[in-house]
């Protein structure tokens, strides 16, 4: 139940194909990687996941709990209509025994998503972070990567830097986005070879 819909490569390789988590990391900020970010969630435990919002400066972590794997957020957004809106009126527990049941489902059918034009359940059933909690995310994840033992993290974080640095002025530049219909969000961390940062 760790296969999920593109974008991303992973879910096109066989079941039982082994990655190292930095190549999963890597795939999940280069190029939006659902299945390698499901993989990661997995490994990790959702609970580690949901806790550690706050830790990263996020206002209201309560609005990302549970925390969605992308497997997670396709089936609830293009499966069932009855159990999408029991998912937006429940609360903490009736929406864990809903992402509970669907374990063992599949998922939608691909052309479903070529046919998702339309937003669905946008301000009820997504990842929420407000940009202040993405700039917070974002001095987290630099101050975590000038820990000794952690300094991959760059090269992880670095891999997209989502425009082209025409200026040559950024030292260092983070980039991450994601979107579906109705949605586009994107964020960076920049650094100049003066020591100053932007988020």
């Amino acid at each position: 139940g760790r296969y999920s819909l593109p974008s991303g490569i992973t879910q096109t390789e066989e079941p039982g194909s082994q990655r190292t988590v930095r190549m999963l990391a890597q795939r999940m900020i280069e190029i939006s990687d659902n299945t390698a970010t499901d993989h990661l969630i997995a490994l990790v435990g959702r609970s580690a996941v949901e806790g550690i919002q706050s830790e990263m400066g996020h206002d209201d972590p309560s609005r990302n709990i549970p925390f969605l794997t992308t497997r997670e957020l396709f089936q609830l957004k293009l499966g069932d209509a009855d159990r999408l809106d029991d998912y937006v009126e429940g609360g903490v527990d009736a929406r864990r025994q809903i992402l509970d049941g669907l374990t063992g489902e599949p998922l939608p059918e691909l052309s479903s998503v070529g046919d998702w034009t339309e937003p669905v359940a946008v301000s009820s059933v997504e990842w929420f972070a407000s940009p202040l909690d993405l700039c917070e995310a974002w001095l987290d994840l630099a101050d975590r990567a000038a820990r000794p033992g952690l300094e991959p993290m760059v090269d992880i974080v670095g891999t997209n830097p989502g425009l082209v640095d025409e200026t040559g002025v950024w030292d260092q530049l983070w980039f991450k986005g994601g979107s579906e219909p109705g949605v586009l969000g994107t964020s960076w961390y920049l650094t100049t070879d003066d020591g100053r940062s932007f988020v």
